[in-house]
């Protein structure tokens, strides 16, 4: 029991440690003075950051304290994968004599990197890694090591240890029972690795100048990802030949849309993933891109700055959901040619191809051109508690050539189709039609249909043209909802992509509150009085979040997604 309770905290320290997640003209943070020893042909490099200033951020947080104390925070503490985390931790106090709390600060608190390198699929012989930290305590770090090699000795996983010199610097062999292990521990600076001569690369690399700032920390500040606590820098060209080997294995349409993406890929000079929580939790993708070598297509999603969609200006604040972004029709033809198969342009052609020609319009030469770039759909709270949330769906269309009027065609062809479903339905049930009907609001003509037995109170699909785009929505007061043309442009920089609300949806969901507890009693096979429980515990989670957004930035080479969770007090 206890070799097995000895090799668990000795995984816990050398692998789940691993794990873990400026300007270098001035001096080098911890982080950088790391980065600088990360083999430049890795694959992969996972970088924690100021853990120790980030947990003591997090405890003094209002909101951390509201999670802990949520149903959803209760059923993380209770789940069996965190209760397993606290065991390992008494493990580690009971046979190492070192508090988490500790190793987290003293050890862990400045900076960790582990670097990978995946072998390949000819030859997995070249997959390496190796973890390097920078202590606050050394002594604190010596003493862990000594503990761990000393219980590890008497429990027979560890043979013996070997002090080796290289270069002048001594390191220490780990001769395990299956394999051996090197480390050096030299003030400050620690690194672990299961090959040797990679450790003697860093001890000749410590013995020299290094006056540049390292790759990894200059793609993770270009990616924005200073702050982060947690990020994880991948190398595109480690992983160019086994995805052109895939791309060569491939046929049809998943290899056309591989070769696409490989034209993106091989232009990419670093993707990096990174976390931060400090006043919100944000999640973020950025890709760093060389412009010469990018499909012309797609220049400008990397080089020009992300504009926002005008649809923010229009849409209303309080809303559930909310989503809009800027592609202009042409594009979207543009790629739908390069990445689709042949049969699928020649289906596509000949589904759409009638359906604009009865409205005396060619798609390709006048719809594409004059479709967008602004859409987007938006589900807002019903002004009245009975009724149904209301969704406004929006997409810019532009006249186009005179004599065409494009965005009356596509109005007259929302007609047409409501027409047909309107006259099947009638058909069939002539004592309850549907009516279609007509009003202005201003100047803005809106059509809408009504059946007070068939449709929902609050839900009368309407649809209309009103400043500039083409709006199908559940009722005509939801049109009127929608904003007029703003006085000013939204400005660019981050382009907001999509929106959440969960006290909103709180809130709706509270105003239908029975009808919300009838629906969960009869899915989930249980009584009302749980089915209330359960939606008791799901409205106070939602109630933790203000809003849940996922926005794009661009400019210079990269382009970034980020999603971020934000806390109600931040506005």
């Amino acid at each position: 029991m206890t070799r097995y309770l000895l090799a668990r905290t000795g995984a816990y320290f050398f692998v789940t440690l691993g794990a873990l997640s400026p300007c270098w003209a001035e001096a080098p943070s911890a982080r950088d003075e790391l980065l600088r020893f990360v083999p430049k042909d890795c694959g992969l490099c996972f970088v924690v950051n100021d853990l120790r200033g980030n947990v003591a951020q997090w405890k003094k947080s209002p909101w951390i304290k509201s999670l802990k104390e949520s149903a959803l925070g209760k059923a993380f503490l209770d789940a069996p994968e965190f209760t397993d985390l606290l065991r390992l931790q008494k493990d580690l106090k009971k046979h190492l004599d070192v508090d988490w709390q500790v190793v987290r600060d003293d050890v862990l608190g400045d900076a960790v990197v582990f670097a990978y390198q995946p072998g390949t699929s000819n030859n997995s012989a070249n997959e390496q890694g190796i973890l390097l930290l920078h202590a606050r305590r050394p002594e604190v770090l010596a003493r862990l090591l000594d503990n761990l090699n000393r219980a590890q000795m008497t429990s027979g996983d560890l043979k013996s240890l070997e002090t080796r010199t290289y270069k002048g610097l001594d390191y220490v062999c780990r001769v395990e029972a299956k394999q051996n292990h090197f480390y050096l521990l030299s003030g400050h600076f620690f690194a672990f690795t299961g090959k040797e001569e990679l450790l003697q690369r860093i001890l000749e690399q410590k013995q020299q100048e290094y006056p540049e700032a390292p790759p990894v920390a200059l793609h993770l500040e270009k990616a924005g990802a200073n702050t982060a606590v947690a990020s994880l820098w991948i190398n595109p060209r480690s992983f160019d030949a086994d995805l052109q080997q895939k791309a060569a294995a491939m046929s049809g349409p998943q290899s056309l849309l591989l070769k696409g993406l490989l034209e993106h890929w091989k232009a990419f000079d670093a993707v990096v993933v990174s976390f931060a929580a400090q006043d919100h939790i944000e999640f973020k993708l950025a890709m760093l891109a060389r412009e010469k070598d990018l499909p012309a297509y797609s220049r400008g999603f990397f080089m020009q700055p992300a504009r926002p969609s005008d649809l923010w200006l229009r849409f209303p604040d309080k809303a559930i959901f909310s989503m809009a972004a800027r592609i202009e029709g042409s594009d979207v033809a543009a790629t739908f040619v390069d990445f689709a198969p042949a049969d699928v342009r020649r289906t596509a052609q000949q589904t759409l191809q009638p359906l604009a020609a009865l409205a005396g319009i060619d798609f390709a030469r006048d719809v594409a051109p004059n479709v967008g770039p602004d859409w987007g759909l938006c589900v807002l709270p019903a002004t009245d508690p009975k009724s149904v949330p209301q969704v406004i769906a929006a997409l810019a269309v532009r006249p186009g050539p005179k004599d065409i009027g494009v965005d009356q065609a596509l109005y007259r062809g929302v007609d047409f189709l409501a027409g047909l479903s309107l006259f099947d339905y009638n058909r069939r049930h002539p004592d309850d039609p549907i009516r279609l009907l007509n009003l202005r609001q201003e100047k803005v003509e809106v059509k809408y249909l009504a059946n007070d037995k068939l449709f929902p109170p609050g839900f009368e699909p309407a649809w209309a043209l009103k400043g500039g785009y083409l709006l199908l929505a559940t009722t005509p007061e939801a049109v009127a909802r929608f904003g007029a043309a703003p006085e000013r442009t939204a400005a660019s920089g981050e382009a907001p992509i999509m929106r959440i609300s969960p006290r909103e949806l709180a809130k709706a969901l509270g105003e239908h509150r029975q009808t919300a507890i009838d629906h969960i009693a009869a899915k989930d096979h249980v009584s009302k009085i749980v089915a209330t429980q359960e939606l008791d515990k799901a409205l106070s989670v939602l109630n933790l979040v203000e809003r849940i957004e996922i926005a794009r930035s661009s400019g210079s080479g990269q382009s970034s997604f980020v999603l971020r969770i934000i806390s109600p007090k931040e506005k």
